[in-house]
């Protein structure tokens, strides 16, 4: 699955434009390296997401093939932002 599908399936972003414009502004980074918005993304992905002054350390917990409600979001992605960062 594309590194902004996911991004946007997952309600990181409110459109995949937006989603893709991160990727090439280096605020989506995969496995800590600059990625395109055309990336592959698996299972066990590293993302981190910086969104104004919170980075958020993501991992993928699954690849889904649409975009999903915001209780769903939980079963895709696992939080490892430290607390301090919120």
């Amino acid at each position: 699955m594309r590194l902004d599908l996911w991004a946007w399936s997952v309600r990181l972003y409110k459109t995949r434009t937006l989603a893709a414009a991160a990727c090439k502004k280096s605020q989506l980074l995969v496995n800590g390296q600059r990625c395109r918005a055309s990336r592959q993304v698996r299972v066990g992905d590293e993302i981190r997401v910086r969104q104004g002054m919170l980075e958020r350390i993501l991992e993928v917990k699954g690849v889904l093939r649409r975009r999903i409600s915001a209780k769903e979001v939980e079963a895709f992605l696992i939080d490892h932002t430290p607390a301090e960062e919120y």
